[in-house]
Formats: C-alpha cells, structure tokens, sequence
C-alpha cells in the first residue's frame, strides 16, 4: 500500500496546464468556499485566476476522492462535480 503522501499528491508536468513549471497539488487538505464569495473576490482584485485544469480536472478529482482525509460530505461533493464531468469530453470540462 502507498504511502499516505503518495496518495494525496498529484504531479502535473511542465506545458500540461495553466501551470508554468513541472508543479505538485498537495490533496491532503480541503477547504470549502463559498462560490460566490469567492467569485466575487475574483471581480474585485483580491483574488487571482491564472488559468484552468481542465485537462486534469477527472484525474484530480479521483485523486481527491481516494484521499485519506477527506470527509464524507465532501466526497460527495466531488463525486458529484465528477458525475457532472462530460465522459467523453476534450478540453473544457473533461478529458
């Protein structure tokens, strides 16, 4: 059985993403935000969008899903966001 790190880590190669550098996403801590708080944060300067990870988005989520330390309302959370993915989709949204 993997290590616990090994399990909540998901590596995301140089030129795969919005990303500009070969980058690690730690999935060992959630937070729940408010959407529209934060969208708002977003409008007003105090929050920053780089990019998307869309092309990642299903593998993240499978990631996260599998996490040790996840609750069990945010699992399912995520596996709704997941059902929500189209299955066959390239680009925005799915892989």
């Amino acid at each position: 059985m993997p290590n616990s790190w090994q399990i909540s880590m998901f590596f995301l190669p140089q030129g795969s993403c919005c990303l500009n550098l070969n980058s690690w996403i730690q999935l060992d801590a959630y937070y729940e935000f408010d959407a529209a708080l934060l969208e708002r944060k977003v409008v007003d300067g105090k929050v920053y969008k780089i990019g998307t990870l869309d092309a990642h988005i299903r593998h993240l989520l499978i990631c996260a899903i599998n996490s040790e330390d996840i609750s069990s309302s945010q699992e399912k959370l995520l596996q709704a966001a997941l059902a929500a993915l189209p299955k066959n989709a390239t680009g925005p949204g799915g892989i």
